[in-house]
């Protein structure tokens, strides 16, 4: 039967009619045929589900910031027409599916009677655009964004960009215009013994039209002042509470003295040689992160650390529990940022060597014994900083691991032209093959499921044949077994826990700086790596090109000889050196004269024009590595500070949940205000020299040389931090910018870029200008 008031189809009872006339649910109610009561019992009466709208596919593509999309092309032209789409349509207990939504757009309307607030809660959908502005998305379907949007008066329009095959929303009532979000939560364990203080964080929804400063939280009598949440967004926020025999806490969220929400909170509580979860502030952008740990089954410092990295949808914690205890070393398992994360690239790569520093002071390892291996994903992770960090593990031991974005996971090939060249630069520390050779200096073990499914056994041979001249490898291929398998009747998953990979470890150790007596290394991006024991690599002459260095030290003659290609300068630290007197260095084939440098080193500088910053950046993503904060404009025209506005909002809320992240968004007039605090952080700065104050101060009078036609993304590296600007020439749509994918590990972006509005009907052919500022 239809219902009389809504003409849908009515799945409940009789009563559907009475129920439709409501004065709540007339307030918004769908004109794509969206009946809002009748979709399920189990749907509250003022949710407003998306049950029917358009849809259409699009091609995907690879992982690259300067990707295809007439779709929105046409979205930011004003010149989108849904017309000729696919009807779509679905019942409130089933999703979305079909062509369109494994990759494309999906595009529904709602009308509203009034102006009002409302959480949107969607799964499987990259972002979307509400009334014209972009907000976050949830693409793996994780079901915990809630996020606050503003419904006017009359016609609301949403333009899903929907991937991974099935798609579903709905409009939940905000009955609370500050609150909790109950379902994402940053805990660390209570270990039994242990006193301080612990971090946790939960996620604070502001639903109302102004930007909040004035909140705190209390758990169990321990207040924490809540830093800024935007307004209609969300922030992932950060509180302290003192450890307790049982673990149960409420959590109350206040504005002065009016209590806005509260939710119960309970710790897993631990003894000291269980399994647990270590919580910690991050310096790449202040939030909350945890890291796992398996601890050893004996006290004591000087033991081993062995960082393992997870698989792609697994937990820090879920992968120490797959570890059987070990006896003379600490697993110890960083979480990526989230399970998916960034691949262990990018910020997760950041997140996997904070984690390690603070273990190995927490636990008081012993350097030499630092060990990497990981799965899947981690194994990928494995290969990555394994052959990035020559000197910072003894062995490593990638179980079950793709090679690269370019081997495995949709990485972008670009051609062989002038931007297509710097593209390929900028995603350079990506490349494990081209530096393979820096495995050959310690022990690899490459492990692998012969009938894999996932993620192909072919990559672990592949990698085996490109180490085919590296005497130091180890090999085990499990017959018939698959991704994830255990063979043993041992604790412990034997697909990554594998007694002979351990063996290995035990029989290793990591050189201290002065027994090194010859280096073979290979870098192409020095802001990612640049250091191999007593070599550091300051500057190159042709930024994320591969920098190759060959050095032998000779300590009772003190000298050095030193073969290299594409190094500008370099330092070198002298502890490997005894005696008194002159110091020789010998580069390619001729002596060189040096600088006295601070800390025992010396600088040798073969090239005077060229960049040695203490502080290297190479790419625009460098930026994302020292407590970044997000500054917006207070001048220039209304239009230039909303999409400002919206733009810092969508990226913070990307970054929260690609990577549990939580950033500061400020005014140019607030920095400078309190210059102190934000002058020594990383900073990206919306809008141009008219509107933002900052932006002068990052690019003086002009624009570097960079043509002011199209959207510009551009980062500089100024004495001990780096800045970046988003911006957009007068004649241009600042929105051209929106889904440039800061946050996609592979996408990777040169020290400038600019675009203009043809890039996403043409591609590269829609670039104007890229490169790196030390470009000559």
């Amino acid at each position: 039967m239809l219902c009389a008031l809504c003409s849908v189809p009515c799945a409940l009872s009789p009563q559907h009619s009475a129920l439709c006339t409501n004065s709540k649910l007339q307030a918004v109610k769908a004109v794509l045929g969206l009946c809002l009561v009748c979709a399920t019992s189990t749907v509250f009466a003022t949710d407003i589900p998306f049950l029917s709208g358009k849809a259409t596919p699009l091609r995907g593509g690879a992982r690259t910031p300067v990707r295809i999309d007439p779709i929105q092309a046409d979205f930011l032209e004003g010149k989108l027409d849904t017309s000729k789409w696919d009807d779509v349509s679905t019942t409130a207990d089933k999703p979305f599916s079909g062509r369109a939504f494994n990759s494309g757009y999906a595009y529904f309307e709602v009308n509203s009677s009034e102006d009002k607030s409302m959480f949107l809660e969607a799964k499987g959908h990259t972002m979307v655009y509400v009334n014209g502005a972009p907000r976050v998305g949830d693409i793996y379907s994780f079901g915990y964004v809630s996020l606050p949007v503003h419904l006017h008066k009359g016609k609301n329009t949403f333009l899903f960009a929907v991937a991974r095959g099935e798609f579903s929303g709905k409009l939940a009532d905000a009955p609370k215009p500050i609150s909790f979000n109950p379902g994402d939560q940053t805990t660390p364990d209570i270990v039994k013994g242990e006193k301080e203080k612990l971090w946790v964080a939960f996620i604070v929804r502001n639903a109302t039209g102004k930007d909040l400063d004035d909140l705190t939280i209390n758990a169990g009598g321990v207040t924490t002042k809540v830093p800024r949440v935007m307004a209609m967004s969300i922030r992932k926020v950060g509180f302290l509470v003192n450890p307790n025999k049982d673990g149960k806490y409420t959590v109350t969220l206040k504005q002065g003295r009016q209590t806005l929400d509260s939710l119960p909170l309970t710790l897993r509580i631990r003894n000291p040689h269980q399994s647990h979860k270590r919580t910690f502030v991050s310096k790449i952008d202040g939030s909350i992160q945890y890291y796992a740990v398996q601890p050893s089954t004996h006290d004591g410092a000087g033991q081993a650390l062995f960082l393992s990295l997870h698989g792609a949808s697994v937990e820090a914690m879920g992968q120490a529990d797959a570890y059987e205890p070990k006896s003379w070393g600490y697993i110890v398992c960083p979480t990526n940022r989230r399970p998916y994360g960034f691949d262990w690239e990018d910020i997760g790569r950041e997140d996997a060597l904070e984690v390690l520093e603070l273990a190995k002071k927490r636990y008081q390892t012993d350097p030499s014994k630092t060990y990497l291996t990981g799965h899947s994903m981690g194994g990928h992770g494995t290969y990555h900083l394994g052959v990035l960090y020559p000197d910072k593990f003894a062995a490593v031991a990638p179980c079950s691991g793709w090679v690269s974005f370019f081997s495995y996971a949709n990485g972008a090939t670009y051609p062989d032209t002038p931007v297509g060249n710097v593209l390929k630069r900028a995603s350079s520390a990506s490349d494990t093959l081209s530096m393979k050779t820096n495995f050959y200096s310690r022990p690899i073990f490459i492990m692998h499921g012969a009938a894999d499914d996932n993620v192909p056994v072919s990559e672990a041979r592949n990698m085996r044949k490109e180490l085919a001249d590296d005497p130091l490898v180890f090999w085990h291929e499990e017959p018939g077994a698959g991704h994830w398998y255990d063979t043993d009747d041992e604790p412990g998953a034997g697909c990554e826990d594998y007694a002979p990979i351990f063996d290995m470890f035990a029989r290793t150790r990591l050189p201290q700086v002065n027994e090194v007596r010859s280096i073979d290394f290979k870098t192409p991006n020095l802001a990612v790596s640049n250091k191999d024991f007593w070599l550091t690599i300051t500057a190159q002459d042709e930024a994320g090109s591969i920098s190759s260095v060959k050095a032998t030290v000779f300590p009772g003659l003190r000298k050095y000889v030193v073969t290299c290609s594409n190094v500008a300068a370099f330092k070198l630290d002298l502890s490997p050196l005894y005696g008194k007197g002159k110091i020789t260095v010998v580069v390619n084939d001729k002596e060189v004269s040096t600088t006295e440098a601070a800390d025992g080193e010396i600088e040798v500088d073969l090239d005077p024009k060229a960049n040695a910053d203490q502080t290297i950046c190479t790419g625009f993503k460098s930026v994302f590595n020292n407590h970044i904060t997000f500054v917006i404009p207070t001048g220039g025209s209304k239009a230039v500070q909303e999409w400002a506005r919206n733009k810092a909002r969508f990226d913070a809320e990307q970054l929260e949940y690609i990577g549990n992240g939580s950033v500061d968004v400020i005014t140019d007039t607030e920095y400078f205000k309190n210059e102190k605090v934000y002058g020594e952080r990383n900073l990206i700065v919306y809008g141009d020299e008219i509107g933002n104050g900052l932006y002068l101060m990052i690019h003086g009078s002009t624009r570097s040389g960079v043509s002011t036609q199209g959207i510009r993304f551009e980062a500089r590296a100024m004495k001990n931090r780096v800045v970046a600007s988003i911006t957009a020439s007068a004649n241009l749509d600042c929105r051209l910018a929106d889904r440039v994918p800061l946050f996609t590990a592979g996408a990777s972006i040169p020290d400038y870029l600019v675009l203009e509005n043809s890039y996403l009907r043409s591609g590269l052919s829609g670039v104007v200008t890229t490169g790196f500022q030390t470009d000559k």
